[in-house]
């Protein structure tokens, strides 16, 4: 399942010419409960869809100030941005 999350990922950020948003770090997961694992995980994703895009002479977007850790970001369950998170996105 996860696996599956990470393929069509990178496929949708491949597929979609003019560049694409980095996927952002979680506090939680739906499928797994090691988010440590997830977000490190996430990192090599996010690496090989720069590499893919810049390849494409395309571009991607970073967020920096969207960090697991701050809880104002996030809405209750974890995953979803809160209303502040999204006026950073």
């Amino acid at each position: 399942m996860v696996c599956r999350f990470f393929y069509r990922a990178f496929v949708a950020a491949r597929d979609r010419p003019g560049g694409e948003s980095l996927v952002l770090q979680r506090r939680k997961w739906r499928y797994s409960e090691d988010v440590n694992a997830m977000n490190k995980s996430l990192k090599w994703l996010n690496s090989s869809i720069a590499a893919e895009l810049v390849g494409n002479e395309s571009g991607y977007i970073k967020y920096p100030d969207i960090k697991p850790n701050d809880e104002l970001l996030f809405g209750r369950d974890g995953v979803h941005l809160s209303e502040r998170g999204t006026e950073i996105f």
